[in-house]
């Protein structure tokens, strides 16, 4: 899989702890579907799908879709479309 380089000589991952519990897939396109998928089978991990227009905002343990576009959480069986302004499930 390829992974995009790291042109921004960013040092500071500080907030990648507060999505330990899943993997994050940025940039995410419909193309990446399958992609998705086979993180989520062969990591165990929900998979959180973030496109260009969307994010991703943590506060107080709980964790909002923000910005234009939702977003995709791909689980065990399931892959919910998370709208700006829903929560995503606490049983992540």
């Amino acid at each position: 899989m390829e992974y995009d380089e790291n042109n921004s000589d960013l040092e500071d991952f500080t907030g990648l702890q507060f999505t330990s519990g899943a993997l994050v897939l940025p940039h995410f396109t419909a193309s990446e579907e399958t992609m998705a998928k086979e993180w989520n089978r062969h990591q165990g991990k929900p998979v959180i799908a973030i496109p260009e227009r969307s994010g991703l905002l943590i506060e107080s343990g709980q964790a909002r879709v923000d910005g234009y576009e939702s977003l995709h959480l791909f689980g065990v069986n399931r892959v919910l479309a998370m709208n700006p302004g829903e929560f995503l499930p606490a049983d992540l």
